[in-house]
């Protein structure tokens, strides 16, 4: 039951404070559980604010005005609240708008030219990370960094990575292409492979692994030669250093064993058991093949490699 029911609409409500303080004062006395005790002393209260509000002294009994809900001060965020929330909606809408940048893709390696001699089979198609790749379809063709090529017997390949390297292989060769970054690998597992760097291998360190050897390269025109049961590098610029495997394959926890140099103009024979050959002439017609393909590479000669 509220107090304010059936009341007299010339006489103000109560307010909430008022209320309570009329049921406290309704409880004192004991009559919060009689029906009728409560109705005699809601009419005698009703007729004491009747009085009061005739005599003008109803400030007494109402100690504070009611405030109408449209009136309550609305809650508001503290200045530097708001400031943060604002903050944050910009920077959200902002990061929504901006366009997302791309993942970096290291350069890919261009197959500037391919070749099949007569020992070729019809329709032969080298494999590319294992994709099939038509003769035909090889000059428009990307490699990848790092991709493995196998060449059928009779198909060879020229590649070109703009301004860093170049390189030629014999018919039939399989190899990995460099990966990209300032410590690039490769691997000729069969076959020729014939390297040549151009300026912009300049701080690069390419290393480069066959079963039997494994060559390290800072900037020269150079051969890897992998032949069934021996390892032959010639070098045309610059110096390389060779170490041999010592008869580990590539992927064996066993390290390698002796190390070389190997000076322009002169070759090493790594063999599976790890012995290498003393410092040999490298063969004229190498050396014309290592002169041509650093000639189309262009720059100037390439540093000594360091041990």
């Amino acid at each position: 039951m509220n107090v304010n029911d059936d009341f007299d609409p010339d006489l103000p409500l109560l307010s909430a404070e008022d209320e309570a303080r009329l049921r406290a004062e309704l409880a004192a006395l004991g009559t919060t559980g009689d029906a009728g005790a409560v109705g005699a002393a809601r009419d005698a209260f009703r007729a004491g604010l009747r009085e009061r509000f005739v005599a003008g002294t109803m400030e007494a009994l109402v100690s504070a005005p009611r405030v109408p809900v449209a009136a309550r001060r609305p809650r508001v965020l503290r200045p530097w609240a708001a400031g943060l929330a604002a903050a944050a909606l910009l920077a959200i809408a902002v990061f929504a708008w901006l366009p997302r940048p791309e993942s970096p893709r290291a350069p890919a390696w261009t197959v500037i030219a391919a070749t099949a001699d007569s020992t070729a089979a019809a329709g032969a198609v080298a494999l590319i990370d294992g994709r099939e790749i038509a003769l035909a379809a090889l000059p428009t063709t990307t490699v990848a960094p790092g991709a493995r090529v196998e060449l059928p017997a009779g198909v060879a390949m020229e590649l070109r990575l703009a301004g860093t390297l170049l390189l030629e292989t014999a018919p039939g060769t399989w190899f990995t292409v460099p990966t990209a970054g300032v410590a690039s690998r490769a691997s000729v597992d069969h076959g020729e492979v014939r390297f040549a760097t151009g300026p912009a291998f300049a701080g690069t360190r390419l290393t480069v692994e066959s079963p039997e050897a494994i060559v390290e390269v800072t900037g020269t025109a150079f051969v890897v030669i992998a032949e069934p049961h021996m390892t032959c590098v010639c070098v045309g610029e610059g110096t390389v250093h060779v170490t041999s495997r010592g008869g580990a394959s590539a992927d064996s926890a066993r390290g390698p064993t002796t190390g070389h140099d190997i000076a322009a103009g002169h070759r090493r024979e790594i063999y599976p058991d790890g012995t290498m050959s003393d410092e040999l002439d490298v063969h004229a017609n190498e050396a014309m093949k290592l002169g041509r393909l650093k000639a189309e590479m262009g720059g100037a000669p390439g540093a000594t490699a360091k041990p």
